[in-house]
């Protein structure tokens, strides 16, 4: 078995990690190579690979989510970032985690992820979210929502979030979302400090196709607004652009291990207790 090792290079902690779960890791009887640089995996590595184990925070278990995505390679994260949603074990955890991976005791959990274009064009991924918001400009942002053609709503505000169940607990839960297990397929659309909406959110099925669209007085001589995706690239929209999403048929294969219960996780990420 081959494991790729993903440390966040910018954080010590995880690099000086990387020797000792290299040790873990042939301790098991397992093989595995080490990617530090601040770009993609590359493709040799990854045709390789067995399992890539993720050594950061969600920020980094999520780019190299982007990295190896369509692929089905099991993802591992180990946390040594914040909050860490998509980490499943400390690194005190480390070494049990590699035997069970090893062992073949685990199960997989297919994440969903958002892809789609801007304008027919530029294409769009997301494993977090999709964000349009006013950027720099001190006016709001009018958006026109359709499902599946039909015309849901047309509001004024700060902007919107497409998220899925991944990015739920992220920008999604502090706008006033609903948490979704990571299992689930849909998708949720989440108006930022909006004037008028139809609710707090819209939860979508897994088939929709959402489509939003730039509207009019949106851009002004203060500037645009923008589109985030996972909250890295960075587009900048036009009146008339639209933002076409659906859920991918492919999936992000997440690794989880025995005794590890999202509940429990979110219990002690957002109450800070395991009691």
């Amino acid at each position: 078995m081959l494991f790729v090792i993903r440390p966040n290079p910018r954080k010590a902690e995880a690099m000086d990690f990387v020797a000792p779960l290299g040790e873990m890791i042939e301790a098991c009887g397992a093989k595995y190579m080490v990617y530090t640089a601040a770009d993609c995996i590359p493709d040799d590595m990854l045709d390789k690979a067995d399992c890539v184990v993720v050594l950061g925070g969600d920020g980094t278990i999520l780019r190299a989510a982007r990295d190896i995505f369509p692929r089905q390679i099991p993802l591992l994260g180990i946390n040594f970032g914040h909050l860490g949603y998509l980490a499943q074990v400390g690194p005190e955890e480390a070494l049990q985690a590699i035997k069970d991976v090893v062992a073949g005791e685990y199960q997989i959990e297919k994440r969903a992820v958002l892809e789609g274009n801007i304008s027919g064009e530029r294409d769009i991924l997301a494993v977090n979210e999709v964000c349009i918001n006013r950027g720099n400009r001190r006016h709001m942002t009018k958006t026109r929502i359709e499902i599946n053609g039909s015309h849901i709503d047309t509001f004024t505000g700060d902007g919107m979030l497409i998220c899925t169940a991944t990015g739920s607990t992220a920008y999604n839960q502090n706008a006033g979302g609903p948490i979704l297990m990571p299992c689930a397929e849909n998708a949720v659309i989440t108006p930022i400090c909006a004037m008028t909406f139809i609710g707090s959110s819209l939860v979508t099925c897994p088939q929709d196709e959402i489509f939003i669209r730039i509207e009019k007085d949106s851009v002004r001589e203060t500037g645009s607004p923008v589109l985030l995706t996972d909250g890295r690239e960075t587009v900048e929209l036009k009146t008339g652009d639209t933002v076409t999403l659906r859920i991918s048929s492919n999936k992000i294969n997440m690794i989880k291990l025995k005794d590890h219960s999202f509940y429990r996780i979110i219990r002690q990420r957002l109450l800070a207790s395991d009691e």
